[in-house]
């Protein structure tokens, strides 16, 4: 069977849905209906159960899945790889990141690097640590920039890190919350307010400072994106905590004031280990080192969640 047919079987897992993967290949329904079949005669198992909501993979299909990524990124690694040596360099650079750093970072790194590299795609997915993890996890992604801290133990075989930028933690407040201090808050000062939480998932940073300190906060909101914490902030809701790069991001009538002690959240820089043989990866690494480097210095933190 040709990789293609690999290909269109790991374009069915991530949409989810014949019809989609159709759309995104340019072929017809039938067609990749097809190609589905005749692989499952090769293989001799079925690959895919439609349900109400779409496909999803068979037992059989989740034990296949890691060795077709790991066939399909071989093969890319492989072009990747026969274009250096032509003295060229192409191929998809595929990320994973933190909402923040893919509004605030990416946009500088992607248009800089393809300045050098005009052949070289990009898929960048967004979402939490877990998700990110995920796609680590099945192969989708070769880059991820988020907090290893904020793994808890569940990095993925085959996953290096760096440290790679370190992000004040900021407290976020309506505009007629006055803090005591004038130009920043403390820790303890925080317990006294009403506070909205993003859930653990898309901010374990909070929760591990909360448990750090012994605070017992009152929470009504339990949210799950940056910009609607800092809608409720804005309508004088309760304050919150996040990150530099995500209150540079959001918008609303509210203030934002430094920690004492401060607070950082690790950026790290995670890689696949089969990646990073590829000429592409080693030029796309070094790329966000320099331009991390250069456009945002780490600051000296005093306490890393």
């Amino acid at each position: 069977m040709s990789l293609y047919a690999y290909q269109v079987f790991k374009t069915i897992y991530q949409q989810g849905s014949f019809v989609r993967a159709a759309e995104v290949l340019g072929l017809t329904p039938s067609a990749v209906s097809h190609i589905i079949s005749e692989l499952e005669k090769e293989v001799r198992v079925s690959l895919f159960v439609r349900g109400r909501k779409g496909v999803a993979l068979t037992g059989d299909g989740e034990a296949l899945l890691p060795y077709i990524m790991d066939l399909l990124s071989s093969h890319e690694r492989l072009k990747q790889q026969t274009a250096h040596l032509h003295g060229l360099e192409n191929g998809i650079v595929r990320i994973g990141t933190y909402g923040s750093v893919a509004l605030q970072w990416l946009p500088e790194i992607a248009s800089t690097f393809q300045k050098k590299h005009p052949n070289v795609s990009f898929y960048i997915y967004q979402g939490g640590t877990e998700d990110i993890l995920d796609k680590f996890r099945d192969s989708h992604i070769d880059i991820a920039f988020l907090s290893i801290a904020a793994c808890s133990g569940k990095m993925p075989r085959g996953m290096e890190s760096e440290s790679l930028y370190l992000d004040p933690m900021l407290c976020v407040a309506p505009r007629n919350f006055h803090p005591r201090n004038g130009q920043y808050v403390t820790i303890e000062e925080i317990q006294d307010y009403p506070f909205i939480l993003q859930r653990a998932e898309f901010d374990p940073g909070v929760k591990a400072l909360f448990e750090r300190y012994h605070l017992a906060v009152s929470s009504k909101f339990s949210i799950t994106d940056d910009q609607y914490v800092a809608a409720m902030v804005s309508a004088g809701l309760g304050i919150a905590i996040l990150p530099e790069l995500v209150v540079k991001g959001c918008t609303g009538t509210f203030s934002s004031y430094p920690l004492q002690p401060a607070q950082y959240r690790s950026i790290d820089l995670a890689v696949r280990s089969e990646s990073r043989k590829s000429p592409l990866i080693k030029l796309m690494l070094s790329h966000i080192r320099t331009t991390v480097k250069e456009r945002f210095p780490i600051t000296d933190a005093s306490t890393i969640l």
